[in-house]
């Protein structure tokens, strides 16, 4: 009844490291592959056979909505192998794959966690009696350029979520599609949660990486999803979620936003990013300052009118998937 869905894009060094360890899998793993690369999509098939695991990347996925008739869950989906972020897109993807192919629980897994045997059994487990398993990432947190900054300071940016880095999901509780842009999983996991934060009952390790490298080509989109997450958090803890519609609400939250980059260079640092954090917090300021909080309550309001389509849709899957003689070939 459980299976494993890892997602990777244009990462062989992660990918090389990691897909190893899925070979001793108690469960089903499915590798939902975003690469643009056709080496790299090459090579991870390569990996992905050589370990026993199922590989799902465009072709795969194109097949398997067409046998399916859904076409139409693409705008949930996306299609694997764009350029651009497409890992909520993915999410729903994996979501998908579980109920079509007839199972209940889905543990969702990035390609650079480290994860053994045994605590793959016990999440297994546990998502017989709850709705999410949740992990403690060790290793690299699971944070945004900015999160990075304060952790280095020794301190920890908050509000804190648990991550879906290494998640385990009951498909049969999904009542929302995750949205595709950065922080997702934290803003995915809150509304379906309502608030609650999922104990973080098990320890995997996320593989370090330099969280400054080529920042300018990520700094704006994870400050975008920055923004969405505390708004999110400070609307649903305070049972307010009609603010998330409203544009004076968001002008509060990137008002408060604008405080928090503020006090980056107050930050104690150590000198080998001393420097970057001053570039980074001058960017921030001058992208907050041509912020228009319409566009956030506009992206609230589109995504959160979306969940109607996709639980008619997310139902038709689960009836096919529920049904035997309507099963698709999951391996195309």
């Amino acid at each position: 009844m459980v299976i494993v869905t890892v997602f990777t894009k244009d990462r062989l060094d992660r990918s090389e490291r990691t897909f190893t360890q899925w070979r001793n899998s108690p469960y089903p793993v499915f590798v939902l592959d975003d690469s643009h690369s056709e080496t790299n999509r090459a090579r991870n098939i390569i990996i992905a056979r050589e370990n026993g695991l199922i590989y799902h990347g465009y072709s795969e996925q194109q097949k398997f909505l067409s046998q399916m008739e859904m076409t139409d869950l693409f705008q949930f989906t996306g299609r694997l192998g764009n350029k651009t972020w497409n890992l909520g897109n993915n999410r729903n993807y994996a979501l998908i794959l579980t109920v079509a192919t007839g199972r209940r629980f889905v543990i969702l897994c990035d390609d650079d966690v480290l994860v053994d045997r045994t605590t793959l059994l016990r999440v297994g487990r546990d998502l017989e009696s709850g709705r999410f398993v949740g992990a403690q990432i060790t290793g690299m947190p699971d944070d945004s350029i900015v999160g990075h900054l304060y952790r280095q300071a020794g301190r920890i940016v908050e509000p804190q979520y648990t991550s879906g880095t290494f998640l385990g999901v009951d498909s049969s509780a999904v009542s929302l599609p995750f949205a595709n842009f950065y922080n997702e999983d934290w803003i995915w996991l809150c509304l379906e949660n309502q608030g609650h934060n999922v104990e973080q009952t098990y320890c995997v390790e996320q593989l370090h990486y330099n969280p400054f490298l080529n920042w300018k080509e990520r700094v704006f989109f994870q400050e975008e999803g920055e923004i969405l997450w505390e708004g999110v958090y400070e609307a649903v803890s305070k049972f307010c979620t009609n603010n998330l519609s409203s544009a004076a609400f968001w002008t509060d939250v990137i008002e408060q936003r604008r405080s928090r980059i503020k006090s980056l260079i107050s930050l104690i640092l150590p000198e080998r990013t001393r420097n970057v954090a001053v570039e980074i917090q001058q960017t921030l300021l001058n992208y907050l300052d041509k912020l228009n909080s319409e566009h956030f309550s506009n992206t609230m309001n589109t995504y959160l009118r979306s969940a109607d389509d996709w639980r008619r849709l997310y139902r038709k899957v689960k009836r096919n998937g529920s049904s035997t003689h309507t099963q698709v070939d999951i391996r195309i």
